[in-house]
């Protein structure tokens, strides 16, 4: 008589006798304990991935900070003088407290923090809300006389309600009289 075995079983034979015995082989595992660590660890690493991505969504869609000038007039004045009409947009979701100018120049320094009035510490512009406008009018005293045709490069320092600050550098051409 032949008999097949398939794993996991052995056939032997012994003198004129077939006798089958089944051995079955030792399967190897990791222990319950193991098993469990490694899904808590698995578990908590997809948690925090998750985590992660839902509060980077929240947040990123909650506040954001974003301001543009949208309009200038820079006219010359007499002497060193000049008279520049600035309006500022809030596109962001956080209102904007102040808007204040860092430096002006056309290459030559015609104007920098400690020439410009009244700005270095005061702003021009004061709050403006999400999603609306806001100008005002100021007068700057540079080292040299401002010129019709002219360009000069100014920065914005805006600051926003929550603490945030954001630096605008325009390109500012100067109207004829």
């Amino acid at each position: 008589m032949v008999v097949y075995a398939h794993p996991p079983f052995k056939v032997s034979r012994h003198e004129g006798l077939m006798t089958t015995k089944i051995y079955l082989k030792k399967v190897k595992a990791i222990s319950p304990i193991i098993a469990t660590i490694i899904l808590i660890v698995i578990t908590v690493v997809a948690g925090g991935f998750i985590y992660a991505y839902v509060s980077g969504m929240l947040h990123s869609g909650a506040t954001s900070q974003q301001a543009s000038i949208e309009n200038y007039a820079l006219i010359p004045g007499s002497g060193n003088n000049a008279t520049l009409t600035v309006t500022v947009q809030n596109m962001g979701t956080v209102a904007i407290s102040s808007v204040n100018i860092a430096s002006m120049s056309n290459g030559a320094g015609l104007a920098n923090k400690t020439t410009l009035t009244p700005f270095k510490n005061t702003p021009f512009i004061g709050t403006i809300s999400p999603s609306s406008t806001n100008s005002s009018t100021l007068t700057i005293e540079g080292t040299a006389p401002f010129l019709a045709g002219e360009k000069y490069t100014a920065t914005f320092v805006v600051t926003f309600a929550n603490g945030a600050t954001q630096d605008i550098t325009e390109s500012l051409t100067a109207n004829p009289y």
